[in-house]
């Protein structure tokens, strides 16, 4: 056999490589060789074979802002008592074992 190749990636974001060598009729076990001719091996840790563009990566959550206080009077349908009040959605959840969201979703005020 001739000596392994270079790794190449197989593509994409498998994380797998592979590597040839090719069996030659001179060689020291005669004609041909037996044995394996091809390799592909999966190297998570290898950027050539998984590039740093196929990491997965935690994601916090993050709030949008807030909205505006609503302008209430008593006896308004909604606001109960008189009270406004101003909530805030989620923009980016969270993901992958990121952080959840902290604090409430809404607010309320005399």
């Amino acid at each position: 056999f001739s000596d392994w190749q270079d790794w190449v990636a197989v593509g994409g974001c498998s994380g797998l490589c592979a590597r040839r060598r090719v069996a030659s009729k001179n060689n020291e076990c005669g004609s041909p060789c037996n044995g394996h001719t091809e390799e592909t091996v999966s190297r998570l840790d290898d950027p050539l074979c998984f590039p740093e563009k196929c990491k997965v990566k935690k994601t916090d959550c993050v709030w949008a802002d807030w909205s505006e206080w609503t302008a209430c009077r008593q006896g308004c349908r909604t606001c109960a008592l008189g009270q406004s009040y101003r909530e805030r959605k989620i923009k980016v959840q969270q993901a992958y074992g990121g952080e959840p969201c902290s604090g409430s979703w809404n607010m309320t005020r005399p």
